[in-house]
């Protein structure tokens, strides 16, 4: 198999276990196969790729893993069913899922690849409880590869490689993998906000904890007067919730939309919120009761349009 020299640096080194993180197109698919294929050339092998689902692992290697061996001629028979390969020299490559992490019990392996590791919720228990037990009896090695998803688990094992006996750990972007060109990068990089790209393309573990409108700046704030002419539709952004119940008055203009206020209740409903938001209206223009009564009746419209 043709690699990269990226891939070369990940195969050919002599660390029991590695980490990868890497960007989106990377050639990640390609490296687990080609770890697959090198370890299980060892007669009465046991190998096993794990991906966060059983979908997954269907689609993401499956197709691409029985026409190499294929072409190689490798493979004695191929199990649709159980997603298991037995090759000519009686080495098996068995396809799991995370999900169901007790079809990885109770089997001893000599090589595991953990595919799209940070999309595995609780792995990292999955890793400790089941998976790496099963290396023990044989010695065996894993290759934990895929893209960073904030800092969890996948973040944890990337670290605390650098500082592990026979550990290793590699950060390889998405340009580094040479199958996306330049242009496309920096089209993806015009497209997309800051964390997303640095996530997606470099492959940085961005922390978005505690951060929800994590693309929201200084930079969005701007000072703009309210509409003085009650022809202008306002528009209401509202979130049905009871605890707290919210909602953002605002209006569009030729550069967007702004929104000059908000309502936070706690302990509310639709009908008390969307009440207070038409009084908040009501008050902010100093609008006639004839007129608030125009704007009520198109309350399911979500945009207050006025009646000329």
């Amino acid at each position: 198999m043709k690699l990269t020299e990226p891939q070369k640096d990940i195969l050919n080194n002599p660390a029991r276990f590695k980490v990868v993180a890497s960007g989106r197109r990377f050639g990640k698919t390609y490296a687990s196969i080609a770890a697959l294929a090198k370890h299980s050339r060892y007669p009465n092998s046991k190998c096993m790729y794990i991906a966060p689902s059983y979908r997954m692992a269907k689609q993401i290697v499956w197709e691409d893993l029985k026409l190499m061996l294929k072409q190689r001629r490798w493979a004695k028979r191929i199990n649709e069913s159980e997603l298991t390969i037995t090759l000519v020299n009686n080495s098996q490559i068995m396809l799991r899922s995370a999900d169901n992490p007790d079809s990885i019990r109770g089997v001893g392996l000599d090589f595991v690849v953990i595919d799209e590791a940070a999309d595995i919720d609780n792995s990292g228990e999955a890793w400790g409880a089941v998976i790496r037990p099963t290396l023990s009896d044989r010695e065996g090695h894993a290759l934990i590869i895929g893209s960073p998803k904030g800092r969890n688990w996948f973040y944890d094992l990337y670290q605390n490689a650098k500082h592990y006996e026979d550990w290793h750990s590699w950060q390889y972007t998405t340009a580094e993998g040479g199958n996306v060109s330049e242009a496309e990068i920096n089209q993806a990089k015009q497209d997309l906000d800051e964390r997303t790209f640095q996530q997606e393309y470099l492959a940085q573990f961005v922390n978005y904890s505690g951060v929800i409108y994590y693309a929201f700046g200084e930079h969005n704030i701007k000072s703009m007067p309210q509409p003085a002419d009650l022809r202008t539709p306002l528009h209401i952004g509202m979130d049905f919730n009871i605890d707290p119940g919210c909602a953002v008055i605002g209006y569009q203009h030729r550069e967007g939309i702004h929104i000059f206020d908000e309502l936070e209740i706690y302990g509310t409903d639709t009908g008390e919120i969307w009440t207070s938001t038409l009084i908040q209206v009501v008050l902010l223009l100093d609008i006639n009761t004839e007129k608030a009564y125009t704007y009520s009746m198109n309350w399911k419209y979500m945009a207050l349009t006025p009646v000329k």
